[in-house]
């Protein structure tokens, strides 16, 4: 039986593929398999793919369906023991998996493994790294009452038992936009959530990723998630919220502000998140947020600011 399989949905991601499926086969843990799951690139994505030569490579080609969808069927096709997911332009270092495969053989009672996330940009400048503590699933839980809820520091660095995912219902279709969140709350009923502290993956923070374009969606789907736990808790099961969200018509990501606004925030957040490592580097980023929406007072001034500060870097 394979140890573990990783789940990877594909689309449009000719940039970034090729490092990501490098940095999977470079693992120092050999036993598993790559399902990837192309959710209908129309790029080069799929020829880049195909260079590999590698039988621990299972590619699956389907008409755009969307991450939710792409990843139960990934999911369906697993047959190793543990699961570890990977997003399509991020890299996993080398004793990602040999490390979360440690964690779930020796602590039987642990049912969700992360790791310390850093998140880079698109050009590959380093953001910020986001680490949890070994009370993750306690604060999971004690987010509940403030209507937040805090999962792993990235969805593509989580493993978690197959078995486990089966018993659960695995990723559910009516979360859409925060399909990790629902399945996180439901694993971790049967189980902790172990997050390591060293740094095991990268994530690239990508403009017209789900996190970007469906924030305030996202929001509204931990709600619901929220409102799932305790349905949970006091019925033994959430049918009841999940019949009611898929009453619900959600709408498209346009209700979260317009596409311009949307890109400009999220330039801005780049731009703010370089300012101090690397102001000349934030530059343009605040000039493509003023760009695209002239009317924020904001980046105006961060922008007069990152620019005195490489002019003084320079003359230094």
């Amino acid at each position: 039986m394979t140890c573990v399989s990783i789940v990877m949905a594909s689309y449009n991601n000719e940039v970034h593929i090729e490092a990501t499926i490098n940095s999977i086969l470079n693992q120092c843990f050999k036993d598993f398999e790559l399902i990837i799951i192309d959710d209908g690139s129309s790029d080069n994505t799929i020829n880049i793919i195909q260079t590999f030569n590698d039988v621990r490579i299972h590619l699956v080609q389907q008409t755009n369906m969307g991450l939710t969808k792409a990843l139960i069927k990934g999911c369906t096709l697993a047959k190793g023991e543990f699961i570890a997911r990977h997003d399509a332009d991020d890299i996993s270092f080398n004793h990602r998996l040999l490390k979360q495969v440690k964690v779930l053989q020796d602590k039987p009672n642990t049912s969700l493994v992360s790791t310390a996330t850093r998140f880079v940009s698109p050009l590959n400048e380093e953001l910020y790294v986001v680490n949890h503590s070994k009370n993750s699933p306690q604060n999971f839980s004690q987010k509940t009452a403030s209507k937040r809820l805090v999962g792993p520091p990235h969805h593509g660095s989580v493993m978690f038992r197959t078995e486990q995912y089966k018993k659960v219902g695995g990723y559910r279709q009516q979360f859409k936009v925060a399909q990790d969140l629902d399945l996180w709350s439901r694993l971790l009923e049967l189980g902790d959530h172990i997050s390591l502290n060293s740094v095991e993956y990268q994530a690239t923070l990508e403009e017209n990723s789900i996190s970007a374009l469906n924030r305030n969606e996202q929001l509204e789907m931990e709600r619901f998630i929220i409102e799932c736990i305790e349905q949970r808790k006091h019925c033994g099961n959430d049918k009841a919220v999940i019949e009611k969200l898929e009453q619900r018509k959600l709408g498209h990501s346009l209700e979260n502000g317009s596409i311009e606004d949307l890109h400009s925030d999220y330039n801005y957040f780049i731009a703010s998140n370089l300012l101090k490592k690397d102001p000349k580097a934030s530059l343009k980023y605040f000039q493509r947020s003023i760009k695209t929406k002239r009317i924020q007072i904001k980046a105006y001034a961060k922008f007069l600011l990152a620019l005195i500060k490489s002019m003084t870097q320079t003359n230094q």
